[in-house]
């Protein structure tokens, strides 16, 4: 398990076959503030960042845009009882979905403009 706290950085243009494109995450609670992740791509969910597995990632002031996932969640997607919490972030022109959530995985979202509501 890890923690990670990322502070005003950019992870763009990352490619992965399986999920998360930008960021993977499994049983970790990473923090994330002021961010940038935009032009991420998978071949399965979550684009710019999947969690799973109990995983609990904070963002914070983040921008989603430009990522892409061929199965669902452009931007994010939460799956296996992970709880993501985005707070005062825009997510924006990624494909598939912007946002997806299967087996338990829930995307909770505070004061954030989501292109399509």
């Amino acid at each position: 398990m890890s923690n990670p706290s990322l502070d005003r950085c950019v992870i763009a243009e990352n490619r992965a076959q399986w999920s998360g494109g930008g960021l993977d995450r499994y049983d970790s609670s990473p923090m994330l503030s002021s961010c940038t992740i935009t032009g991420n791509s998978t071949l399965y969910k979550g684009g710019g960042l999947a969690c799973a597995r109990g995983s609990e990632p904070s963002l914070a002031s983040c921008t989603l845009e430009g990522n892409s996932a061929t199965e669902g969640g452009g931007a994010i997607h939460a799956f296996m009882e992970s709880n993501a919490a985005l707070v005062d972030c825009i997510i924006w022109g990624n494909a598939s979905t912007e946002i997806a959530e299967q087996d338990g995985g829930v995307v909770q979202l505070s004061y954030s403009d989501i292109q399509g509501g």
